[in-house]
Formats: C-alpha cells, sequence, structure tokens
C-alpha cells in the first residue's frame, strides 16, 4: 500500500518516506508564528471568528448564553418567574449601576456555600 503511494507521486519508497519524514519536520505556519509571540485569547477568537458572515451571527439567539442547555441539549427552556415579575414590575423604573458594584454583586452571590447552586438564587 505505501508502494503505491509512492508510485502515485512518482517516487521510490525510500524517496516517499524520506519526503514525508522531512515534511513532518516543518513546523505548521499557524503554530510557528504563534509560539514566539504569547497572545491573549480574546485575539486568538478574533482570529477565528473574522471570517464568520454577519448575518450568521445575526442568525444566532439573543438568549443562547442563558439558554445553553436548550440550545446544545435540547433541554426544556428555562424561566425564572419571580424574576420575571419582578422585572415587569420595574419596567418604567431604570436602575443605574457602576460595574464594580455588579460584580461586587455578583461575587457576593458566587460565593454562597448553600448546597445549591448560586446563581439560581440570586434572582430570588
Amino acid at each position: 500500500m505505501l508502494q503505491a503511494k509512492a508510485a502515485a507521486e512518482g517516487l521510490s519508497l525510500a524517496e516517499w518516506i524520506a519526503k514525508l519524514a522531512q515534511t513532518d519536520q516543518q513546523p505548521a505556519k499557524d503554530t510557528a508564528s504563534h509560539k514566539d509571540t504569547p497572545r491573549h485569547i480574546w485575539d486568538i477568537i478574533a482570529d477565528n471568528m473574522k471570517d464568520v458572515p454577519a448575518e450568521d451571527f445575526a442568525a444566532l439567539p439573543k438568549d443562547g448564553l442563558s439558554q445553553i442547555d436548550h440550545y446544545v441539549y435540547g433541554t426544556p427552556k428555562r424561566t425564572n418567574e419571580r424574576a420575571l415579575t419582578v422585572s415587569r414590575s420595574i419596567t418604567p423604573d431604570r436602575i443605574v449601576t457602576t460595574d464594580e458594584v455588579l460584580v461586587e454583586y455578583l461575587t457576593f452571590f458566587s460565593g454562597c456555600n448553600s448546597g445549591q447552586h448560586s446563581k439560581y438564587r440570586a434572582p430570588a
């Protein structure tokens, strides 16, 4: 089988194996350029996503993050009726905060060790 592959390229088996060994020793273009300069993960993601058409991004569900289990595993969408009720009751009002306050709030709830996932208790 290897002789047939070598013959298809017009090489002897020894020449074909030598050629194969030589190409395996050459670094790939992508890995060689990135080994020398460390990059942030968001730069790598941006590079990988730059060729994705805008209409593909527009077709993604708006609740994709909050309903990831639904879109990946097909589970029913989760709703928190109490949070929705509160949200609807304050619609005319505007809540203004800073990133620092939001981070403190989320940090507080992420540190709860009640045996239940804190993210489900945060809206309560």
